[in-house]
């Protein structure tokens, strides 16, 4: 109950007061070609009998930003990470580690995720993205 008033209350923040500064992105995520999944030096992926790779892409909007000085004294959080903070809701996958996640800020920029962590109540996950 707590969890869909808070996600309800955030997301109405994200249409209105923070919209300027809220962005869409993708994330993406390399597969290893789900069933029988065999590299394909070729096509530098893991594909498996039909085709398939595996690949996964999830797209979301959050803003981003930069992390705080208590935040950077710990965790392996270097100074020129971005911090991605986005509603659990309103993203099609959890993102992992090592997944891409591209957005346009003044010019495209793809970023790598190095760590993920989710709030008490589920509702916003606090992503680390570092340069690739």
């Amino acid at each position: 109950m707590i969890n869909a008033i808070a996600t309800k209350a955030i997301s109405q923040a994200f249409n209105k007061s923070l919209k300027d500064a809220v962005l869409p992105f993708t994330g993406s995520r390399k597969g290893f070609g789900g069933d029988g999944g065999v590299y394909d030096p070729i096509r530098d992926e893991f594909v498996n009998p039909t085709g398939e790779t595996g690949d996964i892409t999830y797209t979301g909007r959050g803003v981003f930003g930069a992390f705080g000085d208590s935040e950077l004294l710990s965790n392996g959080i270097n100074i020129t990470d971005t911090k991605l903070t986005c509603l659990v809701a309103e993203v099609g996958e959890v993102p992992q580690v090592d997944d891409i996640i591209t957005f346009n800020k003044l010019g495209e920029k793809s970023l790598r995720v190095m760590n993920v962590s989710v709030d008490p109540g589920q509702v916003a996950y606090t992503v680390q993205l570092r340069g690739i």
